[in-house]
């Protein structure tokens, strides 16, 4: 979906850093990206999203134990793609990213060439850019679920765009931790920073 680019872009910029850090970038066994053996997974949504997943984690009930139960037409619900991600291709690192947009001042021929937009306005209606972040609360706690079954730190970050309409990508980076000792552990956020 969305994602590709994004995926394109980090791994053009791992590529052209390669004199300096030897980076092996592959699409590897189905994965987004895998660098240096490590797999990456990304997924992409609007924050309409979190309604979706609210009605999606209401189905669920509080058992997730092997598979998200909930079915949708296609497999195209949050839950159940995300889950996918993290307990089928098991990722190092997988990194939600939730886009906030204001299309508030656009024409309608503007809006034409959009993409989603539609839902988008539907949903700022009810819900005003940047005035409310009740959607990341619903994508923290689905995380949060999903940490018990699969530990994870996460890291959240934001970026601000003031394009032609602005926007917020939300970032939720997840690494999969590691007993200290194997083979494959993490180094220290410490040590990767020096």
């Amino acid at each position: 979906m969305q994602e590709r680019p994004i995926i394109n872009l980090l791994a053009n910029c791992l590529w052209k850093q390669k004199p300096k850090y030897a980076y092996a970038l592959e699409r590897y066994e189905h994965h987004d990206l895998t660098v240096n053996g490590k797999h990456l997974e990304f997924k992409f949504n609007y924050d309409t999203c979190a309604e979706k997943l609210k009605k999606e984690l209401g189905k669920l009930g509080e058992s997730l134990t092997g598979k998200p139960t909930v079915e949708t037409k296609g497999n195209w619900g949050v839950a159940p793609r995300i889950w996918k991600d993290l307990s089928q291709k098991k990722p190092h690192l997988f990194v939600w990213i939730i886009c906030e947009r204001d299309l508030g001042s656009l024409s309608r021929d503007e809006l034409e060439r959009i993409c989603y937009y539609e839902p988008l306005l539907k949903y700022r209606r009810s819900n005003p850019y940047k005035t409310g972040r009740e959607f990341l609360g619903t994508v923290d706690g689905f995380l949060g679920i999903l940490q018990g079954l699969r530990p994870f730190s996460v890291l959240p970050a934001e970026i601000k765009t003031n394009g032609d309409f602005p926007s917020i990508y939300h970032f939720r980076i997840c690494e999969f931790l590691q007993p200290l000792g194997s083979a494959g552990a993490s180094p220290s956020r410490s040590a990767c920073q020096g």
